[in-house]
């Protein structure tokens, strides 16, 4: 038990350090962000390497980076996930990742997290997990059993005082997750 969680930890600052390849997206001028986030912006992610592509929906003022998984070599390792980032409140550890683990499933262990079940707009079904902990928010939505890959997932890592305040807007954007296949 102890084990995955130091595990996924370690995967989860691994891809959020530097890991994958990143594109950034820019953000409206911040005199228009409180307006630009009552906008909805459609995004698809699209990593044909990976056989990852998916569509959301995110307010117009967030900044997403993109994260595209890599094979490894001699000069760095391997990074399995691909995806997007969302970084809140200039802090690089509060963040929402949506990601699809395209070589091995994606677990948590579930005797640490209150979980709920949890359905899109689209009827993709899941599992949304929280935990709180020192003041932090850790937080999945895992989609699939992982028995079929890529596996779709999303981590979240926030001040708790942060978290309650982005986290509806959290919530409406991982009901708007579509996967898509070509």
């Amino acid at each position: 038990m102890k084990k995955t969680w130091t595990l996924f930890l370690a995967l989860c600052l691994a891809l959020f350090s530097s890991g994958c390849a990143q594109t950034e997206r820019a953000a409206p001028p911040a005199d228009d962000l409180s307006e630009a986030e009552s906008r909805s912006v459609p995004y698809t992610f699209d990593d044909p390497d990976r056989g990852v592509k998916f569509s959301i929906e995110y307010p117009e003022g967030w900044i997403l980076t993109e994260l595209k998984g890599h094979d490894g070599d001699e000069n760095r390792e391997a990074s399995p996930n691909t995806g997007i980032q969302f970084t809140f409140f200039e802090d690089e550890g509060e963040v929402l990742t949506i990601m699809a683990s395209s070589l091995f499933p994606f677990e948590v262990d579930e005797s640490l997290f209150e979980s709920a079940p949890f359905e899109t707009n689209t009827g993709l079904t899941g599992v949304k997990y929280r935990r709180d902990l020192d003041d932090r928010v850790f937080g999945y939505y895992i989609f699939g059993s992982g028995e079929t890959l890529p596996q779709y997932f999303a981590a979240i890592s926030m001040r708790q005082e942060n978290y309650e305040s982005v986290k509806d807007d959290i919530e409406a954007v991982m009901k708007t997750l579509c996967i898509l296949t070509d």
